[in-house]
């Protein structure tokens, strides 16, 4: 026999990870956008080493996969 309480939690599943989709997709923008301020400085006249990012601040490490993710040293935050 065809169950066909099986089939509506299987659709149920598939209509709730469909639903997250778009808040993913919002959330991400909005995080980068309130910590961008910590990679930007109004003008270049007020950069300062001393609390914002520098070249030598920027490298490259290996992980356990062996991917190479970029690592920025913060140092200062909001």
């Amino acid at each position: 026999m065809f169950d066909q309480s099986h089939t509506w939690t299987d659709l149920y599943v598939d209509f709730t990870m469909i639903n997250g989709i778009p808040g993913s997709c919002l959330t991400i923008p909005f995080y980068f956008t309130a910590r961008a301020g910590e990679f930007t400085i109004p003008n270049l006249s007020s950069f300062k080493p001393t609390i914002h990012v520098k070249r030598s601040d920027v490298h490259l490490e290996s992980d356990r996969n062996g991917l190479a993710p970029t690592v920025f040293h913060l140092p200062r935050t909001k």
